[in-house]
């Protein structure tokens, strides 16, 4: 046991953070065009062994599958529609779908709405939530054969319900009464856990969501531990914006969060480690004792990068500082905690 906990530790200390777009190749499957970065299975030489990161090119459609779901895909390029368990939701660049879980797992296909143009999304999945939903795969239908996104492009998508903040205190409050049991309690938590399921949208629309300014930088938050009217919260995520030359924020973190570069070209210190990266990149942060402490930059003067970030919501399972440290080292250059509405973008960024 000891060994095998040191071997761990090893790989978190020495194993690889970055994987470039260059390291990987394209590779076709029945199911899609799909350029694998991480998987739990194949990928030894990467320091997280939780992660699973690909990128799928919609050519024209994907292969329909199911399963039970719990993973979330940035649109990186492109317009189209995903049909979930026969609801088709419609997307473009800058948003993010959200596969829900579900009982029996849902089915699920892609469609590119402009044949021809580019459209491609990048999928993020954690690996122990895998296991706890009991994860399994089928396939139904190969994307060579289905049938063409322009034959259901007429169905009507559903719309964003953009409630997060606005959770009714009912909800999660547990009646008085001396009659009720904490197991009681129980029941009604999952009873209010399906009714904030029933009106979410599989969607989270980026152009309708607000950009902030915080100690960590410019970001628009897609998923977060206090958003509760999303289809998915066992993730937090967001876009940040890198300014022309600029940096974020140096940030002590435990661990195991994901970056993939969407835009630009810069570098980030990880424990005063460089890695240089360009458009469509991965960066993992390592598991390590006392956190990890990271800091992105923009190397370009003249134009702003983007990163899309996510990692697992444990915000309220083993904290945020989850046996190590989450600090913010250094501000942002774009912060200030003086005065009013300072956390306000007066231009926001055009992803």
């Amino acid at each position: 046991m000891l060994r095998w906990r040191a071997d761990w530790l090893e790989k978190q200390l020495t194993g690889k953070l970055l994987v470039k777009s260059s390291d990987r190749d394209f590779e076709a499957s029945r199911q899609a065009l799909l350029k694998r970065y991480v998987t739990f299975e194949f990928t030894p030489e990467v320091a997280s062994i939780n992660w699973s990161v690909f990128l799928n090119d919609v050519k024209e459609h994907s292969g329909r599958h199911r399963h039970q779901g719990g993973l979330v895909l940035f649109v990186i390029e492109g317009s189209g529609s995903t049909d979930i368990d026969g609801t088709l939701y419609k997307w473009q660049r800058g948003d993010l779908i959200t596969l829900p879980i579900r009982p029996g797992g849902v089915e699920h296909q892609h469609f590119n709405e402009q044949v021809g143009k580019d459209c491609r999304w990048v999928a993020f999945y954690y690996k122990p939530f895998e296991d706890w939903v009991c994860h399994t795969m089928t396939h139904i239908q190969d994307h060579t054969d289905a049938p063409a996104a322009a034959a259901i492009s007429d169905s009507v998508a559903s719309s964003q319900v953009d409630r997060d903040l606005k959770l009714p205190e009912f909800l999660y409050r547990v009646e008085s009464s001396g009659r009720q049991t904490l197991y009681d309690a129980l029941m009604q938590i999952r009873d209010a856990q399906r009714k904030l399921r029933g009106p979410a949208s599989c969607i989270r629309s980026g152009d309708r969501l607000p950009w902030e300014v915080n100690g960590h930088g410019i970001m628009r938050w897609y998923l977060h531990p206090l958003f509760q009217y999303t289809a998915l919260r066992n993730f937090t995520a967001y876009l940040q914006c890198l300014p022309a030359g600029g940096r974020s924020g140096l940030q002590k973190h435990p661990g195991d969060k994901v970056f993939f570069f969407l835009r630009g070209k810069g570098h980030t210190m990880v424990d005063g480690v460089r890695y240089d990266w360009g458009a469509e990149d991965l960066l993992i942060l390592p598991i390590r004792p006392d956190g990890v402490a990271y800091q992105h930059f923009n190397d370009n003067p003249d134009a702003p990068a983007f990163l899309f970030a996510c990692e697992p919501n444990l915000a309220f399972i083993f904290d945020l500082d989850r046996g190590s440290s989450f600090e913010e080292l250094e501000d942002a250059p774009e912060f200030s905690d003086k005065g009013a509405g300072k956390n306000i973008v007066a231009n926001p960024p055009t992803f």
